[in-house]
C-alpha cells in the first residue's frame, strides 16, 4: 500500500461542562466516542497500515485534521460548545507531527502531510450526523425553546456550513499533495479570493485564530 488517507470525522456539539446536564453519564460516553472517531481511530488504521507500506521509493500518510486544531476555545462563545471536536482534532494535529518527526528520524521514506481545512460545506452538522454530547430530538435539536443557548449554536453551525466552500477544495489539496516531491507538513485549504473566501469563512477564522493567540502559548500567524 502507497498511499493512506485518513478522512474519518464527525461534528461534536454539546456543552464543554457535563455538570450542566442531567447525564453526565451519556457526556462521557459520547466524547469517548468523538475521541474514537477523530483521533484514536486514525492512530489505529496508521499503524496497521505502517508495516505494509514500501521502505523505499514513494509512500504518503495524509490526515484531514481541521483548521480547528489551531484554536485553544478562549475567546469566543461558540468554540466551547464544540470543545470536544476541537480537543480531539488537536490531538490528531500533534499525534501526527510526532509521526512525521519520529519517522525522518528512523530515515523513513514514508511522508506525512496534515490537510486544515476551513468551513467546508458538509452535511457534518445535519441530523443525525453529529456526535451530540447531550440528548437531542429526532431534529437533532433539544425540547428547549429555539432560544436555548445549543439551538442557538446547532442553527449557527448548520448556517455556516451551508455556505461553506466545496469538498472539492479539499480533494484537489489531496491530489496536489500526492503530486508533490516535497510537501508541506501541515497545509490550510482555503482563499482569499471570492466568492470562496466568504464561503470558507477566511477571514472570520483567521481573526479568531489571531485573536486566540492571547490564550494559546503556541502563536499562530498569517501571512
Amino acid at each position: 500500500m502507497d498511499i493512506l488517507i485518513n478522512n474519518a470525522g464527525r461534528f461534536v456539539i454539546g456543552p464543554v461542562a457535563p455538570a450542566m446536564l442531567d447525564s453526565p453519564s451519556f457526556y462521557f460516553e459520547q466524547l469517548q466516542l468523538a475521541t474514537e472517531t477523530l483521533y484514536s481511530g486514525h492512530a489505529r488504521v496508521t499503524n496497521a497500515v505502517l508495516p505494509l507500506m514500501p521502505t523505499e521509493g514513494y509512500a504518503r500518510l495524509l490526515f484531514t485534521v481541521s483548521s480547528a486544531a489551531y484554536l485553544v476555545s478562549g475567546t469566543d462563545p461558540l468554540t466551547p460548545w464544540v470543545q470536544g471536536y476541537i480537543s480531539a482534532k488537536r490531538a490528531l494535529l500533534a499525534y501526527v507531527n510526532s509521526l512525521r518527526f519520529a519517522l525522518r528520524e528512523a530515515s523513513s521514506n514514508i511522508v506525512i502531510s496534515t490537510v486544515n481545512p476551513y468551513i467546508i460545506g458538509t452535511t457534518g452538522a445535519d441530523h443525525p450526523n453529529p456526535i451530540y454530547t447531550q440528548p437531542v430530538s429526532d431534529n437533532g435539536f433539544t425540547d428547549d425553546p429555539p432560544s436555548a443557548p445549543f439551538n442557538q449554536i446547532l442553527s449557527l453551525i448548520r448556517e455556516i456550513q451551508s455556505r461553506g466552500l466545496s469538498p472539492s477544495f479539499v480533494g484537489n489539496a489531496y491530489a496536489q499533495l500526492l503530486e508533490t516531491v516535497e510537501p508541506p507538513a501541515n497545509i490550510v485549504v482555503g482563499s482569499t479570493q471570492e466568492p470562496y473566501a466568504t464561503q470558507g469563512g477566511t477571514a472570520f477564522l483567521k481573526s479568531l485564530l489571531l485573536a486566540e493567540n492571547t490564550e494559546s502559548a503556541i502563536r499562530f500567524g498569517c501571512s
